[in-house]
This record gives C-alpha cells, structure tokens and sequence, in this order.
C-alpha cells in the first residue's frame, strides 16, 4: 500500500538555497537590493553597489554577470556586474571576464585546478602577496571569527560561478554561503577529525539522521533495501565525505538535502543507484543541464548518504517520496521534452515542482512513483 505523504513537510524560508532561486530571476541590482537585504546569513551586509557613471558597477547588460567583490579594505563585500566575452579557438567555446575594474590592471590570477561543471572560482591579483597588497578585511569578515586558522588573502578580490572551465554565470547568495563555509575550514586537512572544532559542523550543526540510498543491482534484490536509516555526526561528515552537493528538487521543494558518494565506494559490475539520480537532475529550466545530473554524478554513482542541509533528522519517507517525484518529473521529461529545446515544456516541468504536487502524485499512485 502507499505511505501517506509526510504530514510535517513544510517548505524552509530562511535557507540560504531556496534564497537561490529568487536571485536567479534578478538582472537588475535595484532589484536585488531587497533580495538580498532580506536574505542575510550572518552579521555582515551584502550590498548592491551604487550605479553612476564614476562608478564600475553598472546596472547589468545582457553580457554581463553577477559576481561578489570582495574590496581590500572594507568590511562588506559587494554584488558587482562583470563584463563577459565569449570567443572561441577552433572548436573549443570558452568566455573571459573582464576584473580590471575590481582588481585593478595588474595580473589577475585564477588557480587552475582539476573541477567539473558546476565550481566558484575565487580570483586575485596574481602576486597578491608580494605586490604590497594589504589583508582583506571583507574575506576576514565573510569567514568569521570561528575560522580554523588565520587567512593570509591579501588584495582585492572577486567570486563567479562557473559552469564549467571558463564559462560564467550569475553568483547565487547560496554561492556566497558555502564560500563562506570553505573560507571558514580553509586548512582544515581531510583526516583532521577535531573534538571541540566550529569547523566540524559544515553542512550538519549537531548529530542526526541521514538516509543511505543504495545502489540497485548486484546484491540488492529488494527496493526494501534500498533506503537505509543511518546516524551521522558533523565530525564524519567533514573527514569522510567533504562538501557533497545540494539536490536541486529538494531545494525546490523547500527540505533542502545535500549528496554525497560514499568514500571508497567499490565498483560493482551493473550496478547503477536511479533513486540518487532522481534527486540530481537540474530542473532550472535555464541551466544547460537541464534534466541531467552533472557528469560526476551521471556515471559510477553507487550508495549515496542524503541529510539535510539543516542538521535536522531526515526520514526514509522523506527519501521515498522525494526519490518518487524525481522520477515522476523525469517520465514527463523524457516524453515531453527532451526531443527538443522545448523551453515552454522546461518551464512547465520546473513550475511544476511544488509539494502540492508531490503529494498529490504520491496519493494517486503514479506509475512512476513507488509503492510498497
């Protein structure tokens, strides 16, 4: 018989990802200025700059995008518009921003380390610690008192998302709070496993109760299986598993949950884990991966750990009906959709992800969803 949807299911108005989505439809910095205003994580400020022809900061045009400036000697960063020009070598598309008006017309520098898609890259000066440059109070600010260890970030810098090497999009608030995060642990080795550490509560602010969604195929002959209730503490989640990622239909639907793969997972012939995958998709009718996970997680997926992004305990039920209506939402799209850039169908199916919905889908029994 079916489960009853989940009578404690209420949408979260403060975290910072459902925040996501509003300042996803914001181009105008007059119109973000309440956005973001209304939507602070800590102490600190992050302000619009004030447009005038003295001033870099523009109201947004088409090529531009959203970025945080992180001013040398200020305390509040600032939401800046960066100009973004796209070129190609042969067959190869790529972008480049222009920073000069931030960081000045010396070398700017952006490590370029091993990533995929989805990534914040945090630019400065290239010779920021020889050039004279002073300590940056704004990255100082935006880590907080309870960093790990003091932080040598010295000139002026600037944030972007980037969807994968060297191709730009808008910032999201949500962006500037796991940069926060990561600024906070910076240092802070994987198998440091401190007993009395502010760094250990990341993404889970006490102990509580994840759910393992395991992988199907090789020996796992149930769906009863399938989901598993685990206890997890901030201490594991920081050594074992690092940041993890935040599932886009949680998010929408207001019980944000982060992902991780399990560490050292072994690789089972056959095995695939379409439950995980369910809650990978990007439904942000815009993004370029829409309907698809991000390569890391489209292949070799095998048992994942889900918690909630609020530290408190997430229920299998939570899980199953979450898992259902991902795959629910991903029927519709495979019919509906993916034949062609249908973007009227792309906005339908992102609209169409509310909690009403769910539950209602689950209460009819959809064949896409799983009964028990």
């Amino acid at each position: 018989m079916l489960h009853p949807i989940p009578r404690h299911w209420k949408p979260t108005t403060t975290a910072p990802c459902a925040i996501n989505l509003q300042l996803n439809s914001v181009r105008s910095a007059v119109a973000a200025v309440t956005v973001l205003q209304s939507a602070r994580e800590s102490t600190l400020l992050l302000t619009i700059s004030s447009a005038n022809s003295s001033s870099p900061d523009l109201l947004a045009q088409p090529q531009h995008k959203r970025a945080i400036f992180f001013p040398e000697s200020e305390i509040n960063p600032r939401i800046v518009w960066l100009k973004c020009t796209a070129d190609s070598m042969g067959d190869v598309y790529y972008e480049w921003i222009d920073v000069s008006p931030y960081l000045g017309h010396k070398r700017s520098g952006k490590f370029y380390a091993p990533r995929k898609n989805y990534h914040v890259s945090l630019i400065a000066r290239d010779d920021f610690l020889s050039d004279g440059s002073s300590i940056n109070k704004s990255i100082i600010a935006t880590a907080g008192p309870s960093m790990a260890r003091s932080l040598a970030f010295r000139g002026p810098m600037v944030a972007i998302r980037e969807v994968d090497y060297d191709t730009y999009c808008d910032i999201t608030l949500a962006n500037f709070w796991c940069l926060s995060q990561y600024l906070r642990c910076y240092g802070v080795t994987a198998s440091a496993k401190p007993a009395t550490s502010p760094c250990t509560s990341i993404h889970a602010a006490k102990a509580s109760r994840g759910v393992k969604i395991r992988r199907q195929g090789g020996d796992i002959p149930q769906r009863s299986d399938v989901f598993v209730p685990v206890d997890i503490t901030a201490n594991t989640m920081l050594a074992s598993f690092g940041e993890g990622i935040l599932s886009p239909v949680s998010v929408r639907l207001g019980m944000p949950i982060r992902i991780w793969k399990y560490p050292n997972a072994k690789d089972y012939a056959g095995a695939f884990n379409p439950d995980a995958l369910s809650l990978l998709r990007e439904i942000d009718p815009i993004h370029p991966l829409f309907g698809h996970p991000h390569p890391y997680w489209d292949s070799g997926i095998e048992d994942v750990l889900a918690v909630r992004e609020d530290g408190q305990d997430l229920s299998v039920q939570d899980v199953r009906v979450m898992c259902g209506f991902g795959a629910i939402l991903y029927c519709d799209l495979v019919v509906n959709v993916m034949a062609g850039n249908n973007m009227a169908g792309k906005r339908r199916i992102s609209e169409s992800v509310t909690c009403e919905n769910m539950a209602k889908r689950w209460r009819e029994g959809d064949d896409c969803m799983y009964a028990e």
